[in-house]
């Protein structure tokens, strides 16, 4: 597990992950994001509880953090991106690849109304599928937006 921010910017340049993410943790990037998906604080502030108790992988790079509630990173032994709630003790595969990991975060986004705000910050994020999301999110009435959001999220590569 990293611990320390310089040792998870190393490895966001290390990995090749665009550069937004670096910025961020420097203090940059979109304010209106930073409200929803922000850079992790108390990952940190309980990184030596994770640890000793094995509740993230080993080898866990922790790239954004949702209202001090979950934790959004990179398990580098599986390469698969995952979340894991605090008040949980369960890990959840969100991504295989980089485009999935951003696709589960933005389809969120926009099932909160801001698909403005993915707008906004694709491009930084380098989100090959932005056409295809504001398609997905304009037709999707499927009854069980978790199914559905699997289903959009698997296509992205």
């Amino acid at each position: 597990m990293f611990d320390t921010q310089d040792e998870c910017l190393n490895a966001f340049e290390k990995l090749g992950f665009p550069p937004i993410f670096s910025e961020m943790w420097k203090g940059g990037g979109s304010d209106r994001f930073k409200r929803q998906y922000d850079v992790p604080v108390r990952f940190f502030q309980i990184k030596d509880i994770l640890k000793e108790n094995n509740l993230l992988p080993l080898r866990f790079l922790p790239m954004l953090e949702m209202n001090r509630e979950v934790i959004y990173g990179f398990d580098m032994d599986s390469e698969k991106f995952v979340e894991y709630y605090y008040s949980d003790s369960e890990i959840f595969v969100i991504g295989d690849n980089y485009q999935q990991f951003l696709g589960a975060i933005f389809v969120d986004l926009g099932y909160a109304g801001l698909e403005s705000l993915v707008q906004e910050v694709g491009d930084s994020f380098e989100f090959k599928y932005l056409p295809e999301l504001y398609v997905f999110l304009q037709q999707d009435d499927d009854e069980n937006a978790l199914d559905s959001k699997m289903r959009f999220i698997l296509n992205l590569h």
